[in-house]
């Protein structure tokens, strides 16, 4: 397995190395986490900020050097990485916006990266595509200082976009630039705790109903919007005014808000979220093997896909928070919601909010 090193202005190979079987990769949509290699060699051409990727594993890993140290009397190199999607953890000014979402976080990262008059910021190997357009509103007071990240995590979890980042490679193996593709997550996948591929399953709840219905009532003052507003979670993680709609999660509990004149375009995106938020808390995570044809890792499974996961006693609608892969290439564990229980994770969620 093999780490090759890349020059972050212009995709230029600088060095590479091989990697052993401590190495981990972790994918989390809930709190950063770092990814580990060590290098079987004592130099390597490397810096903090260079761009790497994986060679030899059954999927693409691309990342951003966090930190560098020597290990084992200086004979290996450590790596610890963050995901390259980490890049856009950067502030920008938002204001609400109405229409199609996808094309809203496509130049909201064109306009930080591409046409920036900072040559230095500036990644022009970046190709931004979007596979589809999804209508939305997004409701801001003025003008925000918001990171690109916060906003793809909103838009995620109300809208079920997200963007997936991979190596644009032709045909002679020569690296032209890094695909950025914006696009939907999976939705209405079904998933029982005693499939096959499924082991080591631990479940650990927060014992909260989550609330399944939101109401909305109209302020006295309001001027245009007088009507009483209703949105009901179903079943798939999808949101619905219909009361009578098959996929209605049958034990209700309901919240309930005012909401401004202002404020009524964007009472679906206040919807869903509200919804969603109240509805992951809990922690579901399980193996599956790498080569099943069931749940295949980084294919029809990924981070922030959205599905059901049914157990003897419950049904949780859920979302998929975190991959991961650590020392072997046959297995792959999944994280289901945001609930975490690790000391140092609860730790980041802390610091997060």
């Amino acid at each position: 397995m093999e780490l090759v090193i890349l020059n972050r202005t212009n995709l230029e190979v600088k060095d590479y190395g091989y990697f052993g079987s401590d190495y981990e990769i972790v994918l989390d949509a809930v709190v950063y986490q770092k990814s580990k290699f060590t290098i079987n060699k004592p130099n390597l051409n490397a810096e903090v900020g260079d761009i790497v990727f994986t060679r030899g594993l059954p999927f693409s890993y691309i990342g951003i050097i966090e930190t560098i140290s020597k290990e084992d009397e200086d004979l290996k190199v450590s790596l610890e990485v963050n995901d390259f999607s980490s890049i856009f953890d950067i502030e920008v000014t938002v204001s609400s916006y109405t229409g199609d979402l996808c094309e809203f976080l496509r130049l909201l990262i064109y306009k930080t990266f591409i046409n920036n008059s900072d040559k230095y910021q500036v990644l022009p190997y970046l190709n931004l595509t979007k596979s589809c357009a999804i209508n939305g509103s997004l409701t801001y007071e003025g003008t925000e200082l918001v990171s690109i990240t916060e906003v793809s995590e909103m838009l995620a979890k109300r809208y079920g976009i997200r963007y997936k980042c991979s190596l644009n490679i032709d045909h002679e193996g020569i690296i032209k630039g890094i695909n950025v593709e914006i696009t939907g997550v999976t939705k209405g996948m079904k998933i029982r705790h005693d499939l096959q591929c499924i082991k080591d399953l631990e479940i650990v709840d927060s014992n909260k109903q989550g609330s399944n219905k939101i109401i909305f009532y109209p302020n006295d003052d309001n001027a245009t919007y007088k009507s009483t507003i209703t949105y009901y979670l179903l079943t798939d993680g999808t949101i619905t005014t219909s009361s009578t709609h098959s996929k209605r999660i049958k034990n209700v509990k309901c919240m309930s808000q005012f909401y401004s004149d202002n404020e009524y375009s964007s009472l679906y995106t206040k919807a869903t979220s509200e919804l969603l938020k109240s509805n992951l808390e809990h922690n579901i995570e399980f193996k599956i093997s790498v080569d099943n044809l069931v749940l295949v890792p980084f294919e029809n499974i990924n981070v922030g896909d959205f599905l059901e996961f049914v157990t003897e006693k419950k049904t949780y609608s859920t979302m998929v928070t975190q991959l991961s892969v650590k020392g072997n290439l046959y297995e792959c564990s999944v994280v289901l919601g945001e609930y975490r229980i690790k000391l140092t994770d609860k730790i980041k969620l802390l610091e997060k909010k």
